[in-house]
């Protein structure tokens, strides 16, 4: 499953160490879930939800496509982190540092 979603897998067999394109199209271009390199829109890949979010579209979880549903999931950050642990003010403080909060 994670295989057919990254479009890679990792091999630590001798001489064949390392990363290696699991499935591959007609153009022997990787194929996955996650990206293409041909459409950064494509609603059947993740990157086209990311391309979305930092274009400053507003989305959620009904505009994903159902092919994406178990591979996707929007939440705002304050969903994501626990406000009772500690590392999650150094966390939120990095963030206002860099100027994304």
């Amino acid at each position: 499953m994670e295989k057919i979603f990254l479009g890679y897998e990792h091999s630590t067999r001798k001489k064949y160490e390392g990363i290696h394109p699991f499935l591959k199209n007609a153009e022997g271009k990787i194929h996955s879930k996650l990206y293409t390199d041909n459409n950064p829109t494509d609603g059947k890949k993740v990157s086209s939800y990311i391309h979305k979010i930092l274009s400053g579209e507003k989305i959620d979880n009904t505009s994903v496509n159902n092919s994406l549903q178990e591979n996707i999931h929007i939440a705002t950050l304050e969903k994501l982190v626990n406000w009772g642990e500690s590392w999650s003010l150094v966390f939120l403080s990095t963030l206002i540092k860099l100027g994304i909060l």
